[in-house]
């Protein structure tokens, strides 16, 4: 009889692990569709996710008294990103309300399951992409489209590729080879920028063949600031040899690296995350009171999306340059009492203002997830699966 009970409530411990083990990948599989992989187009895969995931973000709800202010801030800040957004919708709203009350050991242990998912999403992505553009090995494919690009796609099992000549920068499953950039960069630097750890090398490989200027330059600060010098001469003398002495012919490479470094005008030729018609709102309405506190929606709408900008200025345009300096303060206060000063706390901030200047987009939970539970991942106050915060 007491064999029999021993074995129930070992039976019962083990079902209770594996129920919060499954809870955790359900949630990862349904925010890496947040993401609007190409998977999600023209559906509703990603509006169902993202209800999916505020759920269990509530699910998961656990009162932060060490940082209940911060948190408390930043969840009016989200109030008033769902009053002024004219694309924002309840679901949305929620999904974002529900991540600052969700447990920090929650999002610490699906950071490493994300990760780990991104990751062995993207190893037949890279093959595929492989086989295709440069063994020249013919996979059948479908063309796809939408309504936001003015070309349309191939799409192969687990890849998507513009269908633009001489376009050969990666994408992944992504619309964009810099929005696969920014989150390899994101998950590389959080994970502790070494290929030590397997589910690092896909992620790396993956930045690498997206040439993103984004993924390079924080990358080259990442060496600059925390590796070794011994480190820093080896890894950037061979980084230079092939530039140099292997792409250096390469057309497509010297647009997409070397002519991107080149100043014109006083301003680096890479950095075109805006251009002259927004430069030209945005400077307009720095003149005015508007700049504090943001101007409407469909006005802030007709500047970013007319010609295409993707900066910081957005996100001040949008919802005000105070708006912008509170949410900075915050998710750094946050950052710093979890990290401590120490070389991860650079290496987050270098993560949120790295991103923040690429990819503005405060209002897309896959990026807002990415940034600000990062900090749990990277912290060791913050303990798998114990439930202990230290």
């Amino acid at each position: 009889m007491n064999n029999f009970l021993y074995f129930k409530f070992r039976k019962i411990k083990i079902l209770n692990v594996s129920y919060k083990s499954i809870l955790e990948w359900i949630f990862v599989i349904f925010l890496f569709f947040t993401g609007q992989p190409f998977y999600t187009w023209n559906n509703l895969l990603y509006k169902y996710s993202i209800v999916v995931c505020s759920a269990i973000f509530i699910f998961n709800f656990a009162p932060n008294k060490k940082n209940g202010i911060c948190i408390s801030i930043l969840f009016y800040l989200y109030l008033i990103v769902s009053l002024k957004n004219t694309n924002m919708n309840f679901g949305l709203a929620l999904a974002f309300w529900s991540l600052f009350i969700a447990s920090p050991i929650f999002l610490k242990n699906t950071f490493r399951k994300y990760l780990i998912l991104f990751s062995i999403m993207l190893i037949p992505s890279i093959v595929i992409y492989i086989l295709v553009y440069f063994i020249r090995i013919k996979i059948p494919n479908i063309i796809i489209s939408i309504p936001a690009r003015d070309y349309s796609y191939n799409a192969f099992p687990f890849l998507i590729h513009p269908n633009v000549v001489n376009v050969l920068r990666f994408c992944a499953y992504y619309s964009e080879p810099g929005q696969l950039g920014t989150a390899c960069s994101i998950l590389f630097i959080a994970n502790g920028f070494t290929i030590k750890r397997k589910a690092n090398i896909p992620i790396l490989i993956a930045g690498l063949l997206s040439l993103s200027f984004a993924f390079y330059l924080l990358m080259f600060i990442y060496i600059v600031l925390f590796l070794k010098v011994k480190y820093k001469i080896v890894i950037l003398l061979i980084i230079s040899i092939l530039f140099l002495y292997v792409f250096n012919e390469n057309e497509f490479v010297k647009n997409y690296t070397f002519r991107r470094l080149e100043i014109k005008n006083g301003k680096l030729i890479g950095d075109n995350r805006t251009n002259q018609f927004f430069d030209y709102g945005y400077n307009r309405y720095k003149k005015t009171n508007n700049y504090f506190w943001g101007i409407d929606s469909k006005t802030a709408d007709y500047y970013i999306f007319r010609d295409g900008s993707s900066s910081y200025k957005n996100i001040i345009l949008r919802y005000g340059f105070i708006f912008f300096c509170i949410y900075c303060f915050m998710v750094s206060f946050i950052a710093f009492s979890y990290l401590g000063f120490q070389k991860t706390l650079i290496a987050f901030l270098l993560i949120l203002f790295g991103t923040m200047y690429q990819r503005p987009f405060v209002e897309y939970i896959n990026y807002l997830y990415l940034i600000y539970c990062s900090i749990f991942y990277m912290s060791d106050r913050v303990k798998y699966y114990t439930g202990y915060i230290s």
